[in-house]
């Protein structure tokens, strides 16, 4: 089978971390990066392309480049040349690049002074040898060390959209082998969590020496952890953890819920079958006076416990079950749902796709479009951003663009709009009269991510009251395993954007998801309303929407609380209403 987009931008992004810690050419380390994010990012699997050299076009491959990736497609084995890759420098040594205290130049110089994992890493701060790096402060070695003692610490963890992708490979891995086997997603991937440290499966009926056989025949495992008669954990060749777990075809409905909750959720479970005179086990058989009570499926699980239907997503809080029982629970968010996109960027700014074409994408299925790419004053490299005179030639294309759908006979609509840039003083990059004459305007925070917090909220506060803001855009600025984002008072921030109806947004991006569930949920008390959207850069993006509904349903917020549940006419009543 061939290779996925995501395993080989996962091969070219191991090859530029080794250059990096072999002190290669800067231009050739972002040559590698960028193409293993175009190619991730492309819009139909490289495995599709019969010529070669559109593939080398659409994703901007120079012809070496593009013939490391034919190799891959040609049949080498992705996870052999990974392995050949990490042989030559440690997965812990490429993890070492990640902190901000271990930026280049220091990573380049590791191998230099003898550091192959975090442990020599350690050993050279204390022992003085880091010093030996020229302009490397008292301080920057001690941070260093600290960073180092973390890793040794921190697990591996993937982004969800990473996740699901992996679990998804290894269940094909194992079907491969088993072509009868029946598995499911559930754990924290199932719940949908933003960081992913095991990737757990279920496996329904199937015979587990089989079942270990197939996981070491895998190339996606490089270990046997370790089994059980209910459960094997491996070792995936990302260094993850993944768990399989085994339950009897007649105990699935009550370990499909067990798996899937957290460890609080299933206690309580279990306290409620007690009080519905059932026993539930740890692998999920339902038991009534030592009999079994077969709950091949989680509805007959739900109707023995005369519970209604509990989303995967919710099944974080123990609570949840005593809210479902007493029917508070308001009908959540779903994909299907779904209207519009309110951020999104093209090739005005720095997207990689034109406005029509991800027009074309998202009319599929919705009825509006906002298009809002970067201001002029974007604080980070490669925005390309919006003045007035560049928004304004943006404006007759998209006038051009929603002529042709209104004589075709098409309600699809493209809104004009602006990501702007919240400055650190809570002013805006653009002036009031530009912002005025455009459809919609997100405000985001895109730099001094790291004010305190009552600067940050008080930042986010002016924004929100700002006349012409109607949508704030991942208010937090975090990016997940990377940077902490600002921290604000979310009960203030939240009863200001109520009164003043300004949306927050829950940004899709899978190393963003901000708003988190948990501050949705704060937020949703106050009666804020959200914007879920997928601040896609391309029509491969579009998709992720997806993890911004999984964070809104993890929050519980209801489907009307969503702005992008909306039709076309609401929101631009509610636009109306703003004075747009």
């Amino acid at each position: 089978m061939p290779p996925s987009n995501h395993e080989i931008a996962d091969v070219l992004g191991v090859i530029a971390d080794l250059l990096e810690i072999l002190g290669g050419s800067r231009f050739r380390i972002q040559e590698y990066r960028d193409a293993a994010s175009s190619i991730e990012r492309l819009a139909v699997p490289a495995s599709a392309y019969r010529d070669r050299s559109m593939l080398g076009a659409d994703a901007g491959l120079r012809p070496d480049l593009l013939k490391q990736v034919g190799r891959l497609l040609g049949g080498d084995s992705i996870s052999e040349y990974m392995r050949q890759l990490t042989s030559r420098a440690p997965a812990d040594e490429r993890v070492l690049l990640r902190p901000a205290s271990l930026r280049p130049p220091i990573g380049r110089r590791f191998a230099a002074l003898g550091i192959r994992d975090v442990a020599d890493l350690i050993a050279a701060a204390e022992e003085g040898r880091l010093a030996t790096i020229v302009g490397l402060s008292a301080g920057t070695v001690r941070r260093i060390s600290g960073a180092g003692r973390q890793l040794q610490q921190v697990p591996v963890r993937s982004l969800l959209r990473d996740a699901r992708q992996h679990a998804a490979e290894v269940i094909e891995a194992i079907v491969l082998r088993m072509p009868q086997a029946r598995l499911v997603v559930v754990g924290s991937v199932r719940r949908a969590e933003p960081l992913i440290e095991v990737i757990e499966l279920l496996a329904i009926g199937a015979d587990i020496d089989a079942l270990r056989a197939a996981l070491a025949g895998s190339p996606l495992v490089t270990r046997i952890i370790g089994s059980t008669t209910g459960r094997i954990d491996v070792q995936l060749c990302n260094r993850q953890r993944a768990v399989v777990f085994i339950t009897p075809a007649d105990a699935y409905g009550g370990a499909a819920h067990l798996r899937t909750g957290s460890h609080a959720y299933g206690q309580r479970l279990i306290r409620h079958a007690t009080h519905c005179g059932y026993r539930l086990h740890d692998d999920g058989r339902l038991m009534r006076n030592d009999v079994l009570v077969p709950c091949p499926d989680e509805a007959t699980f739900d109707a023995c416990l005369g519970l209604p239907p509990i989303a995967d997503e919710l099944r974080e809080d123990a609570g949840i079950i005593d809210q479902v029982l007493a029917g508070t629970m308001p009908p959540l968010v779903s994909d299907a749902a779904m209207c519009a996109d309110l951020h999104l960027h093209t090739t005005w700014s720095d997207g990689r796709n034109s406005i029509a074409a991800m027009a074309v994408a998202r009319a599929r299925g919705d009825q509006l479009m906002a298009v809002t790419d970067h201001s002029a004053s974007a604080t980070y490299p490669g925005s390309n951003g919006l003045d007035a005179a560049r928004l304004r030639q943006q404006a007759a294309e998209i006038a051009t663009l929603n002529e042709h759908y209104a004589a075709a006979g098409d309600p699809f609509r493209i809104l004009h709009g602006v990501e702007v840039d919240i400055l650190a003083d809570g002013a805006l990059a653009l002036d009031d009269a530009t912002l005025a004459q455009l459809d919609i305007v997100v405000a985001s925070p895109h730099s001094d991510l790291d004010q305190p917090a009552d600067d940050a909220t008080a930042r986010l506060l002016r924004a929100i009251r700002h006349p012409h803001v109607d949508i704030i855009g991942h208010p937090t600025g975090r990016l997940l395993g990377a940077r902490r984002g600002l921290e604000p008072d979310i009960d203030v921030l939240a009863a200001a954007a109520a009164h003043h109806d300004t949306l927050l947004e829950i940004n899709s991006s899978p190393d963003r998801l901000d708003l988190d569930a948990r501050l949705v949920r704060r937020a949703a008390q106050h009666g804020a309303r959200f914007a879920v959207d997928s601040d896609a850069h391309d029509v491969a993006s579009l998709s992720l929407r997806c993890l911004g509904v999984a964070t809104a349903r993890r929050a519980g917020v209801p489907a009307d609380a969503v702005a992008n549940t909306w039709d076309s006419a609401r929101i631009r009543a509610w636009l109306a209403a703003r004075g747009r």
